[in-house]
């Protein structure tokens, strides 16, 4: 019976006009951009030392299982898929914008290709340790979801996330950080991977607080039982 009830939840998602989804959705790229835009620019806070991406892509990963808890795995695939599209483009059209041929009175052009022209290394880094990582995020989230019957959404979303940062901070840091020395990379790997875990575990709180209001607005709670969690399969359909 309760499995039932599960599954009656997960198909209310078709009938209902999710009202909070859209700006759940709008903040997740919003974030992912900045991560994106900022990936060069190192920042140090004290004893941490990192790109400035420190701050803004631990919020995307709260959203990612904020909306990954309450709308289910087949949502947030496509939402994956959604963002590395969206960094793709964005990538191209600054590259191509910084490289167009500017007037002679036009001192900057050095600035933005100082700022963005890493970019073409960097973004598609990226998007493999997005790829990777964040799969594997929300796959960990989704599948403990239902094996915990839903309870301890934040030990899910520390846990969760921890597994996905160390795949995706590997990658990053291997690739789009390699002219640096093992030192330094290190120094900004850790600092990194402490700050996502400090996130997880400071808004984890503010995170369930959120789940459970627009669970309660909205009546919808996913469960992925039977659900296809291939991530190359872009059908909402199981």
């Amino acid at each position: 019976m309760e499995k039932l009830d599960q599954l009656h939840k997960q198909l209310d998602i078709e009938k209902v006009k999710p009202q909070y989804l859209t700006f759940l959705l709008m903040l997740y790229v919003t974030f992912s951009l900045i991560g994106c835009a900022v990936l060069y620019k190192i920042v140090k806070i004290d004893f941490l030392v990192g790109p400035g991406g420190i701050l803004s892509l631990p919020f995307v990963l709260l959203l990612e299982d904020i909306i990954a808890e309450i709308y289910g795995y087949k949502i947030s695939r496509a939402l994956l898929w959604y963002i590395l599209l969206s960094q793709l483009i964005f990538t191209s059209f600054v590259l191509i914008i910084i490289n167009m041929p500017s007037p002679t009175y036009w001192h900057a052009n050095d600035a933005y290709q100082t700022v963005f022209g890493s970019l073409l290394k960097g973004v598609p880094t990226m998007i493999i340790a997005i790829f990777l990582g964040r799969f594997l995020n929300l796959y960990t989230i989704t599948k403990l979801k239902i094996l915990t019957k839903g309870r301890y959404f934040w030990l899910r979303m520390i846990f969760a996330c921890l597994v996905g940062d160390l795949v995706t901070l590997t990658i990053i840091y291997s690739i789009a950080f390699s002219a640096l020395s093992f030192d330094e990379i290190s120094r900004l790997y850790l600092s990194d991977l402490f700050t996502r875990i400090f996130y997880s575990i400071l808004g984890g709180g503010p995170a369930m607080l959120l789940v459970m209001y627009i669970k309660k607005k909205e009546g919808i709670d996913v469960y992925d039982y039977g659900t296809n969690f291939n991530p190359f399969r872009l059908s909402l359909e199981k």
